[in-house]
C-alpha cells in the first residue's frame, strides 16, 4: 500500500507565511507614503489657492502702495503680502526733469508678491506666487500759496 500525504507540511505553511509578511509590509509602506504624500499636496493646493486669493484681493483694491502685511489662517497657514513700486529709471529721470519742483509721480506698476508657509510633516514648506500689477500714475506735491 502506498502512503500517500493528504493539506501542506509545516515547513511549506511557515514559507507561506513568512512571503505574505514580506509582501503585506512592502504594500503596507507604499500605501503610507502614497497616502502622506497626498496629504502634502492637498495643502500645497490649498496654499496656492489661499495665494491667489490674496492676489485677486489685492487686485481688487486697486491703489497699491509700497507695504507688508502679514497674518495666519484658521487652519495653521501662515501669510505674508509684499508689495514693491516698480520705477523705470529712464522715464522717472524724465519725469523729474520736465515736472515743476516738490512733485513726483508715482509708479505705473507694483510687484506684488504673496508667500504661504505652513508646517510640513518633515519640514517647512511654503508656496510664493509673484505677479505685477499696474496701478495709475499719482502725481503728489506741495502747494505753494
Amino acid at each position: 500500500m502506498a502512503d500517500h500525504q493528504q493539506g501542506f507540511s509545516l515547513i511549506e505553511t511557515l514559507v507561506a507565511l513568512a512571503l505574505l509578511g514580506l509582501v503585506s509590509g512592502t504594500v503596507y509602506s507604499s500605501y503610507t507614503a502614497s497616502m502622506l504624500g497626498s496629504e502634502e499636496s492637498a495643502q500645497t493646493a490649498l496654499a496656492t489657492r489661499f495665494a491667489k486669493s490674496k492676489l485677486d484681493e489685492i487686485s481688487a483694491i486697486g491703489v497699491l502702495d509700497e507695504s507688508r502685511h502679514q497674518g495666519t489662517t484658521g487652519d495653521g497657514f501662515r501669510w505674508r503680502v509684499e508689495v514693491t513700486p516698480i520705477e523705470d529709471q529712464e522715464t522717472s529721470a524724465a519725469q523729474a526733469r520736465q515736472q515743476p519742483r516738490g512733485q513726483r509721480t508715482a509708479a505705473l506698476a507694483a510687484l506684488v508678491t504673496v508667500t504661504v508657509s505652513w508646517q510640513g510633516r518633515n519640514a517647512d514648506r511654503s508656496v510664493e506666487l509673484t505677479t505685477v500689477r499696474l496701478i495709475a500714475a499719482q502725481t503728489s506735491g506741495e502747494r505753494e500759496g
